[in-house]
């Protein structure tokens, strides 16, 4: 993957608003501040896998209980396509 790419930028940034989009709806409201903490973030160019240098985008909820929502509804690991497991 190129590190450097306009094209490739902003698809990566219109799909980590759409996982945003689909997580902010996923999440469980009380007061809505978990879910309106989240965010798109541009985090450069990491290194990723094998340390191969990579554009990297994030999508991050900044409230201080998201970790502990994220663990009990899977709100953000559905929104990627992922499956929760069963206790």
């Amino acid at each position: 993957m190129m590190k450097k790419h306009p094209g490739i930028h902003r698809v990566m940034l219109s799909a980590g608003h759409k996982t945003l989009a689909i997580a902010q709806s996923r999440a469980t409201v009380k007061t809505g501040f978990n879910r309106n903490s989240g965010r798109v973030e541009d985090a450069g160019i990491q290194p990723v896998m094998r340390g191969e240098p990579r554009m990297t985008i994030r999508v991050v909820f900044h409230s201080r209980y998201a970790m502990d929502q994220e663990k009990r509804t899977g709100f953000l690991s559905g929104a990627l396509g992922k499956r929760r497991r069963r206790r």
